[in-house]
């Protein structure tokens, strides 16, 4: 993208200056040319809270929660001596218990605890 730098430099200038709106304008640019940008996607985040937008906010915070799925889900079930290998290196790297249940990644509990304190304020 030919004009990234200069667009992340209006969209951090124009947040810095207190012109959320614009900035938001422009970040949302640079969304449209990297639709996987989680820096982008988070100041977005900050920003529809600033500008109290909890729908746009929690519009963000879905995506990026797909994103970081998207990141774990694996696109072929394991099978055999593959999946036997796969669970016990999940056990040792802790993405699951004894039970071999995988547990979510941090990154995606995060963004359902700031899901869910958005929903719960604008009840």
């Amino acid at each position: 993208m030919a004009g990234y730098k200069q667009m992340l430099t209006e969209a951090r200038n124009n947040e810095l200056e207190g012109n959320l709106k614009n900035a938001v304008s422009s970040y949302e640019q640079i969304l449209k040319e990297e639709p996987h940008n989680e820096n982008i996607l988070h100041r977005l985040m900050i920003l529809y809270r600033k500008l109290k937008q909890p729908k746009k906010e929690i519009a963000i915070i879905n995506k990026a929660i797909r994103l970081e799925e998207n990141k774990y889900t694996p696109s072929r079930k394991p099978v055999g001596v593959a999946a036997e290998i796969s669970k016990k290196i999940n056990k040792m790297i802790g993405l699951s218990g004894k039970n071999g249940v995988i547990s979510k990644p941090e990154t995606i509990v995060r963004l359902e605890k700031r899901k869910e304190i958005v929903l719960k304020k604008n009840k």
